[in-house]
Order: C-alpha cells, then structure tokens, then sequence
C-alpha cells in the first residue's frame, strides 16, 4: 500500500492494531497508542513496562499467522522489506487494514508518520513529522567530509548501496557512501572495498553482529581507513528513531 494513506482508508477502525514492524512499533509507543497495540514481534522493544503489556506474535520472518488472526486486529503493520508476502496475503480480509510500508528515505518515513497520524486521529505525529523535517532539512546542502562503506554481512560481504533507508540516514549524517552507485544490498569483497578507499569503514550491530574480533580483522586489512562499530538501529530504524540518531550521528564524524 505504500507510505500516504488514501483518504477512502480513514473508514477503517483502528483501536487494535498488531506491528509486525519493529521501528514502527517504536512510533507507535511514541505516539503513545498504548491501548490500541494488541501484538508486537520478538523483534519490538518494548519502553519501560506497558500496560497492557501486547502479545508477542513470532518474529518479522515467521509470524504466528493463528495468534495474529485470533487478536482479530483492526490495522496490521507491515513493511515490504522486513516481512514476507505469503504470510501478508494470508492475513488479508475484508475486515482488517495492512498497511505494508515501504520506506527508503528520511522524506518517507515523514510521509508515513503523517499519514498514520492521519488514520490514528493522533495529535503527536505532526509535532514530530515537523521536528524531523527541521533537523534533517539541509540534507542537500551536506559537503560529505567523509566517505564511508557501511557493512551489513559477512561470508558474503554485503553493504549498504542507493535506495535504502541506511544510505539515506548516511547522507543525513554527512558520509558519501562508496557505494552509492549501485543497488540496496550488494555483495562485496575486501579487494573491492580497497579499490574504492573509503575513509570511514561502519560495521553494524544488525542483522550481522559485527563486534570486537570483526573489528581487529578490519583493522589490519584497512591500515588508512577507521573501522567503527555502529548502532544499526541507529542507521536502519525509520519511524521515530531518527530523532535520536541526529546526535548518535556527531559521535562518528
């Protein structure tokens, strides 16, 4: 369906809603919609202890397809990327909404918070489309003092490439992706990444737990690069987690 609710959906109800999207489950505690979260994934973090603590409905791969139908939920939030589309399609019925997002720039995860405010009838999303846009509004205008490759795997190597919500957030915090040039998630050698020299080397916390031995490792194959370990969320997380990552971000330059 996309990031900007048709205006036909404001029909549909919304006091129970299942996320099967971690970040936007995040949103949706921000937004504070306590009541109306009926489940969440094993993925979601919950803030504090939230009464009525949500049933907890699988992961964002192998949702339990029979405890999502039984909550009977009136909005279910998906993600194209992070949820399969056979489990989507089995959950479909005339009588719930799936709302399958689609977010690969700091521009549509604003769309989406102001389109779910919308269907929500919220008064927080607004306020924080409008601060997300005052903070990330000279976007264009960043001079990229460094470069950067931005590893998501390994054995294959894989990277951040053009047309991912990361690569945005990366041009967001002033890093000119190496990358840039090819597609989503390509595979990667070391060879290839010294060909392309980027100063900044970023080894993410997910879905590869980079750590320590991972750095060490990079460290000797990249004598003139930093290697740093990254908060994932920190670069992958839409929803409202870009509010936090801003300053996350002065802590890499």
């Amino acid at each position: 369906m996309g990031n900007k609710l048709p205006t036909d959906l404001l029909r549909y109800p919304t006091d129970s809603i299942v996320s099967l999207v971690p970040s936007l489950t995040e949103l949706l505690y921000y937004l504070d919609v306590n009541a109306q979260i009926k489940g969440i994934t094993k993925f979601c973090e919950l803030p504090e202890i939230k009464i009525p603590r949500p049933i907890i409905v699988g992961g964002t791969k192998n949702p339990h397809l029979k405890r999502i139908q039984a909550l009977d939920p009136e909005l279910i939030i998906a993600n194209r990327e992070e949820n399969r589309q056979e489990d989507i399609i089995s959950l479909d019925s005339d009588d719930k909404l799936i709302w399958v997002t689609d977010i690969n720039d700091i521009s549509e995860n604003i769309l989406f918070i102001r389109s779910l405010g919308e269907l929500l009838q919220n008064s927080r999303a607004e306020p924080l489309a409008a601060e997300m846009e005052r903070i990330y509004s000279d976007v264009q205008n960043i001079l990229y003092p460094s470069s950067a490759a931005y590893l998501i795997w390994q054995e294959p190597y894989m990277v951040v490439a053009n047309n991912t919500f990361i690569n945005s957030m990366l041009a967001a915090s002033g890093f000119f992706n190496v990358f840039g040039d090819q597609e989503r998630y390509p595979v990667t050698t070391l060879g290839e990444i010294i060909e392309l020299a980027p100063q900044k080397i970023f080894l993410s916390s997910e879905p590869y737990p980079f750590n320590e031995a991972h750095l060490s490792n990079f460290e000797t194959n990249f004598p003139t690069s930093e290697i740093k370990l990254v908060d994932g969320k920190m670069f992958s997380w839409y929803g409202s987690r870009p509010l936090l990552a801003k300053k996350y971000f002065e802590t890499l330059t």
